[in-house]
This record gives C-alpha cells, structure tokens and sequence, in this order.
C-alpha cells in the first residue's frame, strides 16, 4: 500500500479490470462496515491484490499514497496475465488438450471456449439464432471439460478436432454457482490467450 497515484472514477489506471479504477464504494446505509468493489461481473487478471484502507480523517483519500493500512488479500480467480498473453497450440486430428494453464486460485469447474477470431474477442455472440451458438466443427462448440485442479488442465472430451486450421480465441469462465448450461458468448468474458 504505497502508491501514489490518484484514485476513483478521476484516475487515469488502476488495477485492470476494476471497476472505478479500484476504488471500493461504500456500501448504501452500511456506515463504513461494509464496500462493494464492483455490482456487476468483474472482468479482471487472476491474481492476489492488495487491499488498502484510508479512514478519510487524515488525508482526502484522493491517491493511492492515502490508503496506508493494509487490510489483506483479494485473490481474484481467473487467467493470469502471462496466460492472456500466451498462445496455446491445439492439432487437427488429435483430441485438444491444453496443459499447465496459469491461473490464479482456479478451482475444479471452471471452463474454457474456444470462439472465433474476431474484434470482439471474448463478447463474440452469434449474429442471429439461425447461427451456431460456436463453432460447429469444435467438440461442444467450443465449450471445455470442467477444469481438472489436479492436472490444471483442460480437455474437449478426447474427441480429435477435425476443423480447419486458424488462430481462435481462447476465453475463461469461473465455476458456475447454478446449475443452468453456459453457452459459449455468456459467460466467457476472460480472455486468456490464443488457440
């Protein structure tokens, strides 16, 4: 917690993927017990971050500088940022096994998919309901096995590929809390490399 950058919606960066440049809001008639970093789904780097407090009464809370305490770890699951930016190979005629994925507290259940290369990247949808909901030529359009902790490895179900050879995108998606199906373009909004 020593940083001096400015914070909140002003700052020029904060952590990527946060909400509000990182800066927790109070929560609505919590009187300072309780801060939400994001109300929607955040889409950050799998990584422990630090946690810093200001308490207001000595500073104006306007830096990083200012947030002096540290309070702990947020470890946020997902993807890393060497794992963003990597390329993971996959061969036609061979089952589509990705190894040693680098993530951060990644836990059995999480899930990849492979979608199309597109400027989009991992908010590809599908133009109309006439289209596939992924790629037709791609075990379960596109769609992982659950991750094996294990093994950190994801797998699409040992079936060889039989598609095209290209570059696609390679997106991440956490343990689903319910249990209702992910189509590929939901929930997959992690980009983690390149396949």
């Amino acid at each position: 917690c020593t940083f001096s950058r400015p914070v909140g919606p002003f700052a020029s960066s904060g952590p990527e993927g946060f909400p509000n440049n990182g800066l927790a809001l109070r929560k609505s008639g919590s009187q300072g017990r309780a801060y939400d970093i994001s109300l929607n789904s955040m889409v950050a780097l799998g990584a422990a971050y630090s946690l810093c407090w200001c308490n207001g009464t000595e500073s104006s809370c306007s830096t990083e500088g200012d947030f002096r305490t540290r309070l702990g770890a947020l470890h946020v699951a997902g993807p890393t940022a060497l794992q963003r930016d990597s390329n993971m190979t996959c061969r036609t005629g061979l089952p589509c096994v990705i190894d040693h994925f680098a993530g951060h507290a990644l836990e059995d259940g999480s899930r990849l998919v492979v979608l199309p290369a597109d400027a989009r990247g991992c908010l590809w949808r599908r133009a109309s309901l006439a289209d596939p909901m992924g790629l037709v030529d791609f075990p379960n359009l596109g769609v992982s096995e659950p991750y094996n902790k294990s093994l950190r490895t994801y797998s699409y179900y040992g079936v060889p590929l039989i598609m095209e050879g290209g570059v696609y995108n390679l997106c991440w998606c956490g343990p689903v809390r319910r249990t209702w199906n992910i189509a590929p373009g939901q929930q997959y909004r992690i980009p983690d490399g390149l396949t």
